[in-house]
């Protein structure tokens, strides 16, 4: 993923983001609340570690998958994926926070 066009590299997440309470879990890793230091705004924070992405081909596709659906759709109903970084470690993709629980739980 260090070719993927839209990743940013940062130092250390927490100069640009406050980490905070813990919203949910997937396949790549947790999905954490986040405030933008600058702005103030809150916003989701979907935190993968890299060893895990690259750990099967599969993951790797279906992150960017997920990534060139989300950053090509401009629509109400679909998150909208606001910044896209990496360190040494971590993907980190932020994006519109939604309220109301996980949807796989709703759709159960």
């Amino acid at each position: 993923m260090n070719d993927y066009k839209k990743f940013k590299s940062i130092d250390n997440i927490e100069q640009k983001y406050t980490l905070g309470g813990f919203l949910g879990s997937g396949a790549f890793g947790q999905v954490r609340k986040c405030t933008h230091i600058d702005t103030g705004n809150e916003f989701a924070i979907k935190v993968m570690q890299k060893d895990m992405v690259k750990k099967r081909k599969i993951y790797l596709k279906l992150l960017e998958n997920e990534l060139s659906i989300l950053g090509s759709k401009c629509h109400p109903k679909i998150i909208r994926i606001v910044d896209l970084m990496e360190d040494a470690n971590n993907y980190y993709i932020v994006s519109e926070i939604v309220e109301g629980g996980e949807l796989f739980k709703r759709l159960c």
